[in-house]
C-alpha cells in the first residue's frame, strides 16, 4: 500500500508465517548493506551488529513508514506465538541508521526501525 503526497509518500505492509526458526550473529565494519522495507537494500560505510535466535509456531508483522524530502522512516511491529526467542541488532552507516529488538517465551513481540537518506 502506498499513498503519494506532494513531497513524499506514506507506505505500509503486513506479513505472517508458520513454523519459523532463525539464528544469526553478525558484526561488520566497512561497506554495509542495510535492508529497508521500502527501498530494498541500501549500501553505505559504517558499523553493524546483530545477534539472536528465535523459533515460533506463528509469526506476524505490520510495517509502515513515510518518505519526505529524501528521508525515509520505517517502523515494523511483530508478534509471535508458541515459541521462544531473543534478538537485538543495529546499524549506523553513511546511508542511514536502524535497529531491532525482539523477545518472547510462549508469546513475544518486537520492534524495528530504519531511517535512511
Amino acid at each position: 500500500m502506498k499513498y503519494t503526497i506532494d513531497s513524499g509518500e506514506i507506505h505500509g505492509a503486513a506479513s505472517g508465517g508458520f513454523l519459523t526458526a532463525e539464528a544469526s550473529a553478525d558484526l561488520g565494519i566497512g561497506t554495509i548493506e542495510q535492508k529497508t522495507k521500502n527501498k530494498g537494500t541500501i549500501e553505505g560505510f559504517g558499523l553493524q551488529a546483530t545477534i539472536g535466535a528465535e523459533a515460533y509456531v506463528a509469526q506476524g508483522e505490520i510495517s509502515g513508514g513515510v518518505e519526505f524530502l529524501g528521508v525515509t522512516v520505517d517502523v515494523t511491529l511483530s508478534g509471535n506465538i508458541g515459541g521462544i526467542g531473543a534478538k537485538a541488532g543495529g546499524a549506523i552507516t553513511t546511508g542511514g541508521v536502524g535497529g531491532e529488538i525482539s523477545g518472547g517465551l510462549g508469546v513475544g513481540g518486537g520492534l524495528s526501525f530504519s531511517i535512511t537518506w
